[in-house]
């Protein structure tokens, strides 16, 4: 079974794996037009290795957290394939250490408007804190973040370890793959509610 991978919670990360989930090609892309390149970009990976969109039997894609538009990409994708029969499984970026053993870590990304995401193993609770009070704790424990742009560097400065779950899930896919297809489709988890994120600022 070939499976699609999707994660547009921040940059695009697209990949094609093979049924034993190891890549046949995985491209990430940044910057605000990668969106736009997302289909021709799946077109010419698929036609490069003598793929059709039928030969996809799943989609695995990042389900949050992150922002409304970006999350709304990779979902609107696993939907529309969804309603050819194909398997869609989403996961949370914050689950990614767990589902390799991980038991005791924070998981950290950027949020804008002032804010960044922390998501703590130990109560297995995510909730949005100031930059400033970010700024001002200690961050010695195991630390995963979702990718360096999505911080400042000041706020990496702050971190004892910069390792990201975007390379934790393209570097270990197969071991990964078992486990997503196993859980339900999750919903979608977003910083905040649409209402509030398509406010202006004061």
């Amino acid at each position: 079974m070939k499976t699609l991978y999707l994660d547009t919670a921040y940059n695009q990360v697209i990949g094609i794996c093979d049924e034993r989930g190891q890549w046949l090609e995985i491209k990430e892309s940044v910057g605000q037009r990668s969106s736009a390149l997302l289909h021709s970009d799946l077109h010419k990976m698929c036609q490069s290795h003598g793929l059709r969109a039928s030969d996809l039997k799943r989609v695995i894609y990042v389900a949050g957290p992150g922002f409304y538009t970006g999350l709304r990409i990779a979902y609107g994708i696993a939907q529309t394939m969804k309603l050819s029969g194909v398997d869609t499984r989403g996961l949370y970026s914050y689950e990614i250490p767990k589902l390799l053993g991980e038991q005791n870590y924070t998981w950290i990304t950027k949020a804008y408007r002032g804010e960044v995401f922390v998501f703590e193993s130990k109560n297995s609770q995510g909730s949005l804190m100031s930059e400033d009070d970010f700024l001002a704790r200690d961050w010695s424990g195991k630390v995963y973040i979702h990718h360096p742009r999505a911080l400042d560097d000041k706020m990496l400065a702050k971190l004892s370890t910069t390792q990201t779950t975007e390379n934790l899930i393209t570097q270990n896919f197969a071991k990964i793959l078992p486990a997503v297809a196993l859980v339900p489709e999750p919903a979608l988890y977003y910083f905040r509610a649409p209402e509030d994120e398509f406010r202006p600022n004061p």
